[in-house]
């Protein structure tokens, strides 16, 4: 009974405490677009912007022509891969800028993806198949997968992608000139065991997962502008959205699983692929919108990816 009297005559004291915001939940961000960040590089520039567009900022200039993104959550790094397979790496945390020296095979720098948990860095060579380096051993790039084992395919091109849980790589095939309807998206264990051919992927470069719902994005034919979407094991394929003139080529594509949209580099190739586009549309295919354009003097002036980092 004395306890029961004493909290209640506790009571106005803790109203008046919650009145003056001295004690309160722990705060949420107001804004979420004010945390996450666009990161997308231009031929040798990096650069960033809220994921309305907004506030579009020069981060780093790089050494070379940039060709994909990628951004781990975890430890906030960018990287980004270049031609002449160099990785820039971005330190968000200080800025710290450095880079780290691709496979010695020349072969032309392609899919970039990191494994926090394992320190693994994995990178695609166009005319070189698939390589892994532990950024925490001083040991060389180790070769996954080779051409011979994609012939008649030559190597990786476009986006290359990581499933953690599972220690295992999914990425899309390159070919030069036409050899019809022959590229795939593959994947392969992290010790290079394994290697399936999963499904047709031969518009575009873009390949995204889903790890939450166990879906892959990734664009296709018609054109290199139609995003597709399928399980992990390639069934139950769908089109979720074709890209609208003027731009009808997909560079990158990034997903934001917490809003549900999936944020694009585009090409416009009526223009001799001098103009992009960072966009994005809803998982439903509605809402497409164009956040940023970039045009140049040439295909190269305007090169790069996207990635996002999604505090």
């Amino acid at each position: 009974m004395h306890n029961r009297k004493f909290y209640f005559l506790l009571l106005p004291a803790i109203v008046g405490i919650l009145a003056c915001g001295l004690f309160s939940p722990t705060p949420s961000f107001a804004n979420r677009n004010d945390t996450a960040k666009i990161y997308f590089s231009v031929d040798d520039t990096l650069y960033r912007m809220n994921l309305d567009g907004s506030k579009q900022e020069t981060i780093s200039r790089m050494a070379t022509k940039s060709v994909h993104v990628f951004v781990d959550n975890t430890y906030k790094k960018v990287y980004v891969s270049h031609w002449s397979h160099e990785v820039f790496v971005l330190d968000l945390k200080d800025n710290t800028q450095t880079f780290i020296q691709g496979p010695e095979n020349w072969g032309g720098g392609q899919g970039i993806a990191f494994d926090p948990n394992t320190s693994d860095l994995f990178m695609g060579l166009y005319y070189d198949g698939v390589h892994i380096k532990n950024l925490t051993e001083n040991q060389p790039w180790r070769q996954l997968v080779s051409s011979a084992s994609l012939s008649p395919l030559l190597g990786q091109r476009g986006q290359l992608q990581v499933d953690p849980t599972n220690r295992q790589i999914y990425f899309k095939t390159a070919f030069n000139g036409d050899c019809g309807l022959c590229r795939y998206i593959y994947r392969v264990d992290y010790d290079g065991k394994n290697l399936t051919k999963i499904i047709p992927a031969n518009g575009g470069d873009d390949l995204a997962l889903d790890l939450i719902e166990r879906k892959m994005y990734f664009s296709d034919v018609p054109g290199n502008a139609t995003i597709m979407r399928a399980n992990l094991d390639g069934s139950n394929l769908e089109t979720v959205f074709s890209v609208p003139l003027p731009y009808s080529a997909l560079a990158d594509i990034v997903l934001d699983l917490q809003e549900q949209k999936i944020y694009m580099s585009l090409y416009d190739v009526s223009r001799d692929w001098k103009a992009k586009a960072i966009s994005r549309v809803n998982f439903d295919g509605t809402g497409y919108e164009i956040l940023y354009e970039i045009t140049g003097d040439s295909g190269d002036a305007v090169s790069g990816g996207i990635g996002l980092f999604l505090p």
